[in-house]
């Protein structure tokens, strides 16, 4: 993971030096509205989540970050800007290999089952936020249990 942080703070750099050319800017408040979104579904979702399924879950998101530069490429693609192209296709390219080796990496979490099914966070309100969410899978579980048996 440390390699995939690596490569988005590059990437982020060289987006940086595209978009100013482009005269393409993001604003300080959009920037700050991204980075307090991403701040507070880590702080919350650390509460809740135990090792295996955080990461997970950053490899979601690292594959919804793959999805936008394919994304990206093809908008270039049909700019006819030959440039952003052809980073849209050296980043998937290095991207690729990065996912393909976070992935592999999934199989520790079968090796450690112990360690994998710890929670990321181990205080006391951490462990109010998972004993409730544990609460309501099981109240929702037996509602729809119920609701088939009325159906």
């Amino acid at each position: 993971m440390q390699l995939v942080a690596a490569h988005a703070t590059r990437a982020l750099a060289e987006l940086r030096v595209m978009a100013d050319a482009r005269h393409i800017h993001v604003g300080a408040t959009t920037t700050k509205l991204g980075r307090t979104f991403s701040a507070l579904r880590n702080r919350f979702a650390d509460l809740a989540l135990r090792r295996e399924q955080s990461y997970r879950f950053t490899i979601l998101r690292i594959r919804h970050g793959f999805d936008l530069v394919r994304s990206l490429k093809l908008i270039a693609s049909r700019l006819e800007d030959a440039e952003l192209e052809r980073w849209a296709d050296q980043w998937l390219e290095e991207r690729g290999q990065l996912v393909r080796q976070a992935e592999e990496e999934l199989a520790w979490f079968a090796r450690f089952p112990r360690a994998a099914m710890a929670p990321v966070k181990n205080t006391t309100p951490a462990g109010g936020v998972r004993a409730l969410g544990s609460w309501y899978g099981k109240a929702d579980a037996a509602l729809s249990r119920a609701g088939s048996k009325t159906a």
